[in-house]
């Protein structure tokens, strides 16, 4: 077979890009090696620092016209709010969206957020499928077929070796929320030339009517150089192999056992296959995976640096914008961080204050609502004013029994409220106090109205005349107050 056959590895790229997660995909490469007559090819290929690699010619074919491509690169620190603005918005009337975004999660969030679930179609994998049907979806597979819908949602296992051919131009977006999902970063260099490689079909000399990769940044993104990276993997490495040399010198079991357990503890596991004696074998495309990770991690501690990074492919021509606006997703982040009642209080109080005058108000309001202990203040804040927060000196359980108090009182004299007690009770009638209070408490009972009613609260709702001359002590009630309609 290794002397017969040509074998031609295609989208080589893959292998330093998944081992990480898919540590299988590289079992392969011990036959791969073995053939005479081998490639690795790609439209997008990586460097690669196997040895037995060494000896290989590299051969670019590079392209005698212009192959750039117009991109829209959207920089926001409110992914939530952008996403609805893209979709819903400037893609509102596109006949085709394909969306290219690699969490689930994410992708339910988005289908659900904007209600498109009728008009949408997931492609993911045979997990996740499982995983979105037990919340109800049917509209999902693992494989792409048609009929496609308005929005086609796509995972990593469709950024490559897939062809997708259509009737009408679609628009391409692409999505990045490191806030929820770090694994979600589109690498410029591949996925993204990958991504728009996936459409076939020309239509008026192109296969697509736009391209869009919206993402946030994070310079707070923990990244290290190729330098540290060096040292590190150069130490850990040394130690091995200082460790493995006393391994197959010792003949003790004893000794061999500490030696493995010493192996064990250098966290090695990730760059290496475990063989049955305990030792390892370094997989050097895990090695290249933990470099690749690194790089496309810079390129999204700014968005000069993504920008950068997309005009350095020399496959796209960058039209490159920020949107920021008043409720970003760094703020939901410290807003999830901050341990106390208090700290979370102060802060989302701060954003609703600046939130007075913007026309998206509400829209940042659910947004806020969805952090924790979100309601509660946000409802405070509306119904009690901003002053109670430090009347009650921060305290949630003073703040939630005063916001009680005050929907207690608001349902007790909401208009159904008050027009069934107008309705139980006649007026001029001399009636037993005790029983007037009876039954206004199976009234409050009737709506879950969580009040102790004393013999004096129907004075609330009437002018009343107490008759204290004899028991049973009675109430004449003269007139219904008036209340505010709500």
């Amino acid at each position: 077979m290794y002397n017969t056959f040509f074998c031609l590895f295609d989208e080589c790229e893959r292998l330093t890009e998944d081992s990480d997660f898919r540590r299988k995909i590289t079992m392969p490469m011990k036959d791969f090696f073995q053939f005479n007559s081998k490639a690795f090819v790609s439209a997008t290929p990586l460097q690669v620092s196997d040895p037995r690699f060494e000896g290989f010619q590299w051969i670019k074919i590079k392209p005698d016209f212009d192959y750039k491509k117009p991109l829209n690169l959207i920089v926001t620190n409110s992914y939530d709010y952008s996403v609805r603005q893209l979709l819903l918005g400037h893609l509102v009337n596109s006949s085709r969206v394909f969306i290219f975004l690699n969490t689930t999660n994410g992708i339910d969030k988005i289908v659900n957020t904007l209600g498109i679930e009728g008009q949408s179609r997931i492609f993911c994998s045979e997990k996740s499928v499982k995983k979105l049907k037990k919340k109800g979806y049917t509209n999902v597979s693992s494989l792409y077929s048609e009929p496609i819908a308005k929005y086609n949602f796509l995972t990593c296992r469709f950024y490559s070796a897939l062809d997708i051919i259509l009737k009408v131009k679609p628009d391409i977006v692409m999505l990045t929320n490191l806030y929820e999902a770090e694994h979600s970063m589109i690498d410029p260099y591949t996925e993204a030339v990958q991504i728009c490689g996936r459409f076939r079909k020309e239509i008026d000399g192109s296969t697509f009517n736009s391209i869009t990769h919206l993402t946030n940044v994070r310079n707070t993104l923990k990244v290290k150089t190729d330098e540290e990276i060096d040292i590190e993997l150069e130490e850990k490495l040394k130690t091995y192999e200082s460790l493995q040399a006393r391994y197959n010198e010792t003949t003790d079991a004893t000794r061999k056992k500490a030696i493995i357990d010493d192996i064990n503890r250098l966290g090695l596991a990730e760059f290496a296959t475990k063989l049955d004696d305990g030792l390892l074998e370094i997989d050097h495309f895990a090695i290249d995976n933990y470099y690749n990770n690194e790089r496309v991690k810079r390129y999204y501690l700014s968005g000069n640096a993504l920008r950068e990074a997309y005009e350095g492919t020399n496959h796209f021509t960058v039209n490159y914008r920020n949107v920021f606006l008043a409720v970003g997703d760094s703020d939901r982040l410290e807003l999830k961080e901050l341990p106390t009642f208090m700290e979370r209080c102060k802060l989302m109080v701060d954003k609703l204050n600046k939130l007075q005058a913007d026309p998206d108000r509400d829209f940042y309001i659910n947004i806020l609502k969805q952090e924790k202990d979100g309601e509660l203040i946000i409802e405070a804040y509306e119904k009690l004013g901003v002053e109670v927060f430090a009347n009650k000196k921060y305290q949630r359980a003073d703040i939630k029994k005063e916001l009680d108090k005050y929907n207690t009182e608001l349902l007790r004299f909401s208009s159904i409220v008050v027009q069934e007690v107008k309705e139980a009770f006649p007026l001029n009638v001399p009636m037993p106090q005790e029983d007037i209070k009876n039954q206004l408490q199976d009234i409050y009972k009737r709506y879950g109205i969580d009040y102790k009613v004393k013999k004096n609260t129907i004075e609330d709702y009437y002018d009343a005349s107490p008759s204290y001359h004899k028991k049973p002590y009675t109430y004449t009630l003269k007139a219904i107050k008036k209340f505010p309609t709500n």
